[in-house]
């Protein structure tokens, strides 16, 4: 699980698909945000590849919308 996920990126910092893997592992733990920040990591890695990039990108895009749900319920009462 996230544990083996975590302690195998640390021993392997420079490794993006490590960082992939742990990403994706949050976000089905509904932990998007924490996911972000893993992908954000990741896509400044050497080792970092197109699908690195993609998951990043997906994971902005999904951030933007849901802030943009949010504004839309909180300022103009719309669901």
């Amino acid at each position: 699980g996230e544990a083996l996920l975590r302690d195998a990126a640390k021993r392997a910092p420079g490794e993006a698909a490590l960082q992939e893997a742990l990403a994706l592992s949050l976000v089905r733990q509904k932990r998007k945000p924490e996911a972000l920040q893993v992908l954000a990591r990741a896509q400044g890695l050497p080792s970092a590849t197109g699908n690195t990039a993609y998951l990043y990108a997906v994971s902005l895009a999904d951030a933007g919308l849901q802030q943009l749900f949010k504004y839309q319920r909180t300022v103009l009462g719309r669901e």
